[in-house]
């Protein structure tokens, strides 16, 4: 049967987006892969729409997404009627959702969503990816041409040069399997020949192909890939020949200032002079920030260009705001360029300088129109040489190779405890990947002992002039708050904000938002138990049992209330903050039949939430997953809790899904402490109660005057109580 474009291609068509965007195609035509010129418009056409629609993510996506998916429906179809995949059919479909997964992975990544960036990469090569899947294990294929391909194969070759330095990239950022990486390091040698046949030509494809052999050196000097040293003494040798274009000298000298320096002949801080010197004008985005990270290789250096540094970070901040320009979100962009200054506080950390390594987090993360925080506060530095540093003020505790395998050994016990699998192969059950077992909370504890030592600190620890907070630098998702208020006595908020913040509101009323769960009449009957025993007015929201994303907005901008408490479900998905948030019904206006359907009201729009009213409030996220981040190498900013606590609000939440009997317990014991100690107090004494199980209904009930009727679910479950899985699961921000 015959096709015209149209239906081949209905999503694609529904769009329209050709006559949005002024371009000219015959949808009717009959689809002919024998009529390649025919083909080749219709490239054209979609990517010409990809480009105008480039300034807009949210319509690039959308594009992108259907013709891909109306390509994946014809070679469904091609395989159905058994299409040889080396026949004209079949090779030009793949090579076309090759093309048009090329700009969305490349815009993506620059914007710093690296989730999006994988799964367009994979979208491009594989029929079967599923982009709400963790894992993928269809068959996954990278179009390389031959010589009996059609014309279109001619297209996406020319576009394998900038595939490949987003790819590579991506792949270093992402840690993508080494295995499947290595197998596409045949396109270095597939990329210098198209620098042999294209010499003295396109100036523009050439300055791809050095920036995607760079791109792949940088992967391979970050994974140890097995060519490493042969494409370093490559590029090095090139340099030296002065073949490199002046345009994209700077990319390519970006794999000198490595590990991999003493290779070239010269060192890191060597080159990094050099590029500064002699290539300024053809420095980009963060690049001169990086180059002149790479010069500070002494303390005294750091002195030195202090000033400029902090200069160029905040240049950097401004081009990351311009990511909400279309339609990204600029902590993205931010943290995906923070490794630049990682070597720098690496450097102030072992030289003990609390005050410059703050410094620098504050430019990198601080934000406008708000009081930078103090220096007074306990700082940590994991994976730092195998060990951890820890600082505050006038203090420092050290310590490096504490276990083979570093930080690693922490890590993989998280992973262990939280269910998630490191092997491919393994069979799994993605549904119950993040959920925790109890169980293997020993394990993760002693992993966690034996890596920070916190006996050791406790040794040293100068209780005079208590530290203010905790900062965490790069950020973990080990429950570390909780083991040092166990180990040193004291709960330190984990600054998020680095603001200074407001003065905290005393309690003297609370608004609950009682979303749908299974237990939370129980969580709702124990507050309004309290508000009657403190003397607070202790209110439910009005129509929160079933409500919108309206509804929680105006829960969220109420100005009278001390505290919001927030009983329910929220969801965390990594890399995907629009699928991130609080789950909410869907608008009342949209329901059928009283139907129970939900949706997530995403963190992003609820930052952009106001906070009203005088001083500080506390914001309470008693459901699962509410201070769950997404790890990327610098501090723990980007979650549901971590985007709104700032200086008007203090926060608390969980750092992965908390059961019904850690949810209930902790709650109970967290407003019972409010009533008679602050904040910071009440969460302390609410983590300390919670490490012993058998007292934390008595605890509960001394406070109320009365029994707890939820006493039954916390009892039934107290064996899972004491493992540091539910005792480190909830979290104070600041």
């Amino acid at each position: 049967m015959m096709l015209t474009y149209q239906q081949a291609f209905p999503e694609t068509y529904d769009l329209r987006l050709n006559l949005a965007y002024g371009f000219s195609f015959e949808w009717s035509t009959i689809l002919d892969w024998e009529d390649e010129q025919t083909v080749l418009q219709f490239a054209a056409v979609i990517t010409g729409i990809q480009l105008m629609a480039e300034g807009s993510v949210g319509s690039l996506d959308t594009m992108a997404d259907a013709v891909i998916r109306d390509l994946n429906r014809l070679l469904a179809s091609a395989e159905g009627r058994n299409v040889s995949r080396d026949g004209l059919e079949y090779r030009s479909l793949i090579f076309l959702r090759f093309i048009f997964s090329v700009l969305p992975m490349e815009v993506s990544y620059r914007l710093g969503r690296r989730g999006a960036a994988y799964d367009w990469a994979f979208l491009g090569l594989a029929t079967g990816h599923d982009s709400a899947r963790r894992r993928n294990s269809g068959f996954t294929f990278l179009p390389l041409r031959q010589a009996l391909d059609p014309v279109v194969a001619i297209a996406g070759t020319r576009l394998l040069p900038r595939w490949c330095i987003t790819f590579f990239l991506l792949a270093r950022d992402m840690s993508i399997g080494a295995v499947f990486v290595e197998e596409l390091a045949a396109c270095w040698d597939i990329l210098v020949e198209i620098l042999d046949l294209n010499a003295n030509k396109s100036s523009a494809l050439t300055a791809e192909v050095w920036s995607a052999l760079a791109s792949m050196t940088s992967w391979a000097i970050s994974e140890d890939g097995r060519r490493r040293d042969e494409w370093v003494l490559m590029l090095a040798g090139v340099w030296n020949r002065g073949v490199i274009p002046r345009e994209v000298a700077s990319v390519v000298a970006t794999t000198f200032i490595t590990r991999s320096a003493p290779l070239t002949g010269r060192s890191a801080r060597e080159w990094a002079t050099l590029i500064l010197s002699e290539f300024s004008d053809v420095l980009r985005e963060h690049e001169r920030l990086q180059f002149l990270v790479a010069t500070v290789d002494t303390y005294e250096e750091w002195r030195l260009r202090r000033a400029e540094i902090v200069r160029e970070i905040q240049l950097a901040n401004v081009r990351a705001a311009d990511a909400t320009s279309v339609g990204s979100n600029p902590l993205l962009a931010r943290d995906a360029r923070v490794d630049v200054i990682r070597p720098l506080i690496r450097l102030l950390v072992l030289e003990q300088d609390l005050a410059g390594a703050m410094e620098l987090l504050r430019a990198w993360y601080g934000r406008r129109g708000h009081a930078s925080c103090d220096d007074n506060v306990l700082l940590v530095h994991p994976a730092l040489s195998g060990g951890a540093a820890v600082l505050w003020p006038g203090r420092a505790k050290t310590s490096l190779g504490t276990v083979a395998g570093g930080h690693q050994t922490v890590v993989e016990a998280l992973q262990d405890a939280l269910k998630i699998s490191r092997n491919a192969d393994e069979e799994i059950d993605e549904g119950l990947e993040g959920t925790p077992d109890y169980q293997r909370g020993a394990s993760l504890e002693q992993a966690m002992m034996r890596y920070y030592r916190p006996k050791e600190i406790a040794r040293v620890f100068s209780r005079i002039g208590d530290p203010r907070s905790l900062v965490v630098f790069p950020s973990v998702s080990d429950p570390l708050q909780a083991l040092l208020e166990r180990e040193l006595g004291i709960l330190l908020p984990l600054e998020v904000s680095l603001a200074e913040a407001r003065t905290m509101r005393p309690v003297r009323s609370i608004s609950i938002w009682a979303g749908f769960t299974l237990y939370t009449h129980l969580e709702v009957e124990m507050l309004l138990a309290f508000g009657e025993a403190y003397g607070w007015a202790v209110t439910v929201f009005e129509g929160s049992e079933d409500g919108d994303a309206d509804d929680f907005r105006t829960f969220y901008e109420q100005s009278e209330p001390d505290v919001l408490w927030v009983c329910g479900h929220s969801d965390f998905v990594p890399h995907q903050l629009g699928h991130s948030g609080i789950v909410v019904e869907v608008a009342r206006g949209s329901r059928t039949d009283d139907a129970h359907e939900t949706e997530i009201l995403s963190m992003e729009n609820i930052a952009d939430f106001d906070v009203p009213g005088d001083g500080r409030r506390l914001l309470v996220l008693n459901t699962c997953s509410g201070a769950t981040t997404q790890g990327m190498a610098g501090m723990a900013q980007i979650g549901l809790a971590q985007s709104l606590v700032g200086p008007a609000q203090m926060v608390a939440g969980h750092l992965w899904p908390a059961s019904h009997a850690v949810a209930l317990a902790f709650g109970g014991l967290f407003a019972s402490g409010l009533g008679h100690r602050d904040v910071v107090g009440a969460f302390g004494e609410a983590i300390r109660a919670l490490r012993d199980p058998r007292s934390i209904v008595p605890a509960i009930e001394e406070k109320l005057g009365r029994e707890f009727s939820g006493a039954f679910r916390i009892e039934r479950d107290a064996d899972q109580l004491s493992s540091i899985m539910a005792w480190g699961c909830p979290v104070l921000l600041t």
